[in-house]
């Protein structure tokens, strides 16, 4: 009986130490998978960040040029963001970013995702999209923000908050990096400010898309 016993002490012993080893990886694991999320957002708007832009990115670009999908991004920028802060404050223009940010979220159909590309700008993925149907896409998120109808004391006359966006595509059977749909988005939207801002430009738009230009 004293040696059953003793063995049966061991054996819950030995029970509950597995049973904390098993909590501890747990915890170990949730953890991780916290400070791998935490690490893909960005904590001023709540959406994705620049570093989950690109891992999105190079997965979906991969999987384009593999089986000959399609996929187009916009590049929105804040128009006249500058005159924002220096009017309002900088606290009033983190409160834009933040508001920016949910609209453009919010007018994006299912699968589409939206980054903070840094400063005022803001990345929109469209997997699946050409550049006629992204173009449709960028133009409904580009009222999204319109339509939130937030002052802008800084313009000249005093306005409201609005964005202008670039957009570019990949067909799959283009010899195009990541990066380089992502510059000729940049081209565009530099082309949408220098036309009048609050609008959407294509890369197609730009001299059907001549690199010289």
């Amino acid at each position: 009986p004293n040696e059953l016993q003793l063995r049966l002490i061991c054996a819950r012993r030995i029970t509950a130490l597995h049973l904390k080893i098993e909590r501890q990886q747990e915890e170990l694991e949730r953890l991780n998978r916290s400070y791998y999320e935490d690490g893909r957002i960005d904590q001023l708007t709540g959406i994705g960040n620049r570093r989950m832009m690109e891992e999105d990115l190079d997965r979906i670009h991969a999987q384009v040029v593999r089986y000959g999908h399609r996929y187009a991004v916009v590049l929105f920028d804040i128009d006249y963001f500058k005159k924002y802060n220096d009017t309002c404050g900088h606290p009033a223009g983190d409160e834009t970013l933040r508001a920016v940010a949910a609209a453009l979220k919010a007018g994006g159909r299912k699968g589409d995702v939206i980054y903070h590309y840094g400063g005022e700008e803001f990345l929109a993925l469209l997997p699946g999209q050409n550049e006629a149907t992204g173009l449709v896409a960028a133009e409904r998120l580009r009222q999204q923000v319109e339509a939130m109808m937030l002052p802008h004391p800084g313009k000249t006359p005093p306005g409201m908050v609005t964005v202008s966006g670039g957009i570019a595509s990949h067909g799959g059977d283009e010899d195009k990096s990541a990066t380089e749909i992502i510059e000729r988005a940049d081209r565009s939207l530099y082309r949408a400010k220098e036309s009048g801002r609050n609008q959407v430009k294509a890369w197609s738009q730009l001299s059907n898309g001549n690199e010289d230009e």
